[in-house]
């Protein structure tokens, strides 16, 4: 059996890659909820950020690093991560 994201894997896989100093952009918003002394509370985080020609650096490169450090910060104050992801649009 074929399945649709295989297909389109395959179709877009090389169209994906970003080429050299190509700009681009990362949109991403994120959500996180944690419990604390028995209350849950809801943080919701919106990120935009561009592609920096000044020191070649990607959008996606920076956005992963700060995803990275949100739950590592989150993570090392010992909040309880109730749900790390979710790829829901």
């Amino acid at each position: 059996m074929v399945k649709p994201i295989y297909v389109s894997r395959k179709i877009l896989f090389d169209q994906w890659k970003l080429q050299q100093r190509q700009e681009e952009f990362t949109i991403m918003r994120f959500v996180v909820e944690v419990i604390k002394d028995g209350e849950t509370k809801k943080i919701e985080y919106f990120l935009y950020d561009e592609y920096y020609a000044s020191t070649n650096t990607s959008s996606m490169s920076r956005t992963t690093a700060y995803t990275c450090t949100a739950a590592v910060h989150f993570s090392s104050n010992q909040l309880l991560i109730k749900k790390v992801f979710s790829h829901q649009i």
